[in-house]
């Protein structure tokens, strides 16, 4: 075996490991995808667009494929480049960040004292009385408006009431 060290073939080698880690993003590195994306963009259209056009235009290409989050995900990398600025300015709602969607536990109110349905009584089940009722609250788009259903079980009589708080 010849075991000399060729700078040539190790500086090849380094790049093509480079290049084919996600150091860059696909966007990037492919000029036609870039083309399309940002296309796309100038046409207003949204990432989740972008991303649903190429995959009908292109089913069978793989280097035009690409998802809307890679698309998010190159237009924020560097907020505060000017070409960033630019594309950002290009989405629909223009945030300067992406930020997590907020976890909500814990709000609002609990019932106290709670039973479960599961321990409803088997005789109130097969609703073969008059007189069980259930209760049901609906809340309406950003706790803005909100009713209230009370259904009798066998007659399924029901009262609904606009709730005011």
């Amino acid at each position: 075996t010849n075991d000399k060290y060729d700078a040539h073939l190790s500086h090849w080698c380094a790049k093509d490991d480079y290049l084919n880690k996600r150091n860059l993003d696909k966007i990037s590195t492919y000029k036609p995808l870039k083309h399309f994306v940002y296309k796309g963009l100038l046409s207003e259209w949204t990432p989740e667009q972008i991303s649903g056009r190429i995959k009908e235009l292109y089913p069978n290409d793989p280097i035009m494929s690409i998802s809307h989050e890679a698309i998010y995900r190159h237009i924020y990398t560097r907020p505060q480049a000017s070409l960033n600025k630019k594309l950002i300015k290009l989405l629909v709602r223009k945030k300067t960040r992406r930020r997590p969607p907020k976890k909500r536990r814990g709000t609002g109110s609990k019932i106290i004292n709670q039973v479960s349905i599961d321990n409803r009584p088997k005789h109130i089940e097969d609703r073969i009385e008059i007189g069980h009722w259930e209760g049901d609250l609906i809340i309406g788009k950003n706790h803005k408006s909100a009713i209230g259903t009370i259904v009798e079980r066998k007659a399924r009589y029901t009262i609904i009431i606009k709730l005011n708080s």
